[in-house]
């Protein structure tokens, strides 16, 4: 993939996500002042920063793949886990902390240890070319070793930089290695988006989602005031709503989805 389209992919959703509506809108008024874009960057922040509309708005993307227990889960050839993991890999004041979607790597752990799958496959996700900065496949390999995982039984993939290019790099480790099915991990909210990318593989994937954020429906209609407030977290989980919402229609523009 060219940098350009790699570029728009990252700056197109800053800006259309709810925080860049906001900021833009309040730039639009610097040129010329009016009561209208004011009020709409207001209703904006007002709405996706309350934690209610918020958590719904992540929820529509979440609930489409309900939680799976390991040991319910159908045996595979591989279980793969989804890059994101780490915050800085490779940083040299804070190296490899766990992102919020560290849950990804410990439930793939839990389904290679209960005997559902041969390999551990990990994401060479890489977002710096200096060789000195390994991939997080490669951080987390190590990890997975500690642990007890047999070294031969940990697959890394080569360089990726989005789910596109980690479906294809999984087609091309399936053909190798003879797969029919394999065990998908990822954040509950990417679920949907990974599942449509990685049917162009040809494999039967089983959806095994993690990291979810909002716990049960019931949540979603728990009343109070606060919950109607604008909030930094509710912000938060529009933006990745949004984001997941605006990936989908990227790559559905780009013709990288399976159509049914």
């Amino acid at each position: 993939m060219s940098q350009n389209p790699l570029l728009l992919h990252k700056l197109v959703p800053m800006l259309v996500a709810p925080l860049g509506v906001v900021i833009l809108l309040l730039l639009l008024c610097l040129r010329r002042p009016r009561r209208f874009p004011v009020i709409a960057a207001l209703a904006t922040l007002w709405v996706f920063g309350a934690p209610f509309f918020a958590d719904a708005f992540l929820w529509t993307l979440e609930v489409r793949y309900p939680p799976v227990e390991t040991a319910s889960c159908s045996r595979a050839d591989a279980v793969v886990v989804l890059g994101g993991i780490l915050r800085n890999p490779g940083s040299a004041i804070a190296p490899n902390e766990w992102s919020d979607a560290a849950n990804r790597f410990e439930k793939g752990m839990d389904l290679f240890s209960a005997g559902k799958a041969r390999y551990l496959v990990l994401s060479g996700a890489k977002f710096t070319d200096s060789p000195a900065v390994p991939s997080e496949g490669e951080v987390l390999r190590q990890i997975a070793l500690r642990r007890g995982v047999p070294d031969e039984a940990i697959l890394v993939t080569e360089r990726v930089i989005n789910t596109a290019t980690e479906a294809h790099a999984i087609r091309k480790l399936a053909h190798e290695h003879g797969w029919r099915r394999i065990l998908l991990v990822s954040s509950a909210y990417h679920m949907p988006r990974a599942m449509q990318l990685f049917a162009r593989t040809g494999l039967d994937i089983l959806p095994v989602p993690a990291d979810f954020h909002i716990v049960g429906v019931e949540s979603l209609w728990e009343f109070s005031l606060v919950r109607f407030l604008p909030q930094g977290e509710g912000i938060l989980r529009s933006d990745t709503a949004a984001r997941e919402y605006l990936g989908t229609c990227f790559y559905w523009a780009r013709g990288l989805f399976v159509k049914d």
